[in-house]
């Protein structure tokens, strides 16, 4: 797994409206965690108190992002098209 591209996945999960966000354990009202690369690992920190998530399911954040990426690729291919039938203008 690529840690650059992974890094990117969750910073795009972290603050997407419409996931949930992984938060601090010490303290939740800590704003969302951050992923930092360290050496050959990537893990979550938070920026306030710094405790750090070293463990956690990479390749859901991963796999979500890249629907998301082929989900926007799709509706710009589509564009303005409307098929014909019960949603086209007559």
């Amino acid at each position: 797994m690529d840690l650059n591209e992974l890094k990117t996945a969750i910073e795009w999960w972290q603050g997407c409206e419409y996931l949930h966000p992984v938060t601090c354990r010490q303290n939740p009202d800590h704003p969302v965690l951050r992923p930092e690369i360290e050496g050959e690992h990537l893990i979550l920190v938070c920026p306030t108190c710094g405790w750090r998530l070293w463990e956690f399911a990479g390749h859901i954040f991963l796999q979500t992002y890249k629907r998301r990426l082929i989900d926007q690729k799709l509706e710009a291919e589509a564009g303005d098209f409307a098929p014909s039938g019960r949603n086209s203008e007559q």
